[in-house]
């Protein structure tokens, strides 16, 4: 299998011109995000991110979530509320290992925000909101069906039934890491 070959490898996220651009503007960026305190999900997703050795980067090490909303660049009213979500076993965009997540109530939030009459800024989405807890995102190419394998072999996870808090939440954009902190 080729790693050039787009529909069969992972793609490289970390684009040093995208990087230094989004480093070098304002510190603070805001999303909605479905805190999770429930240690398993944590523990899983360290496991996964030692099996995949270094062709993966945790992200937001310590902080497992669901981006719900991207805000933007300034700080917006909300009050948080509490969800229902259910983690499931990894999963894998192009870009990043994820846990699948099964929530109606944060696909019912997203869909309300998305048609809101607050003129939250767009999120430029080319794919349909999908609910998950990201892994972590690739530091280089590898053949996909590598990592299904490296996923498939990793022990499986029963669901995690738990609830969550989405509040905003504000990612530092000088961290590679995606650290995230309160506003």
């Amino acid at each position: 299998m080729s790693f050039s070959d787009a529909k069969s490898a992972t793609s490289e996220v970390l684009n040093p011109e995208i990087w230094r651009s989004w480093s070098e503007g304002p510190r603070w960026y805001f999303v909605l995000a479905a805190m999770i305190t429930d240690y398993r999900v944590e523990a899983y997703r360290e496991n996964i991110a030692a099996d995949l050795g270094n062709a993966l980067q945790l992200t937001s090490p310590g902080q497992p979530h669901v981006s719900v909303r991207a805000l933007g660049f300034k700080s917006w009213d909300w009050e948080p509320r509490t969800v229902e979500l259910e983690v499931h076993a990894a999963d894998t965009f192009s870009s990043a290992v994820y846990l699948r997540v099964k929530s109606s109530d944060i696909v019912r939030l997203q869909s309300e925000l998305e048609t809101s009459t607050v003129a939250f800024p767009s999120e430029d989405r080319k794919v349909p909101y999908v609910p998950h807890v990201t892994v972590g995102t690739y530091l280089r190419r590898v053949p996909l069906l590598t990592v299904k394998r490296l996923l498939a072999e990793t022990t499986p996870l029963e669901p995690i039934r738990l609830t969550a808090e989405v509040r905003q939440v504000a990612v530092d954009t000088r961290s590679q890491l995606g650290e995230l902190r309160d506003p």
